[in-house]
């Protein structure tokens, strides 16, 4: 899954931390990842403007098969505001799901960031869904 964001003034340069983005193997049978309300293990992400011109965030779709950014529906367009210059941007992205046959296999994907045509850093993100019920079966 790939998500682009773009920003405005090209005078921004944004900074994202953590980056990237993994939360390890996910047991989804004792963390909740079973279901799509909301995804499990919230881990914020923060996006710093470290330039000296307000970055205007939007987005023309986002896509929550495997990420959730908490605040904004799968499928619909963001709409972040404007950053100033030096502020920063929480978001609480979580696992959203996966699909069965993901199962001990990593995960992965990014979200691509531009700014008025210039590349900022993509967040890249990863996790290995499993089922473990307690007695070491690993789920496939």
């Amino acid at each position: 899954m790939t998500l682009i964001l773009a920003l405005g003034c090209a005078e921004g340069a944004l900074e994202i931390t953590p980056n990237p983005l993994s939360w390890g193997d996910v047991n989804v049978h004792e963390t909740g990842c079973e279901t799509d309300e909301g995804g499990c293990l919230p881990e914020d992400v923060v996006l710093r403007n470290a330039g000296d011109a307000d970055l205007t965030i939007t987005s023309s779709g986002y896509d929550g098969d495997y990420l959730c950014i908490s605040g904004h529906p799968a499928d619909s367009d963001l709409d972040l505001g404007v950053l100033p210059p030096g502020a920063t941007l929480l978001l609480t992205t979580s696992v959203c799901g996966y699909n069965p046959g993901d199962l001990t296999t990593e995960v992965s994907g990014s979200i691509s960031f531009t700014t008025d045509g210039a590349d900022d850093p993509d967040l890249v993100w990863s996790f290995t869904p499993y089922r473990d019920q307690g007695g070491g079966d690993s789920g496939i």
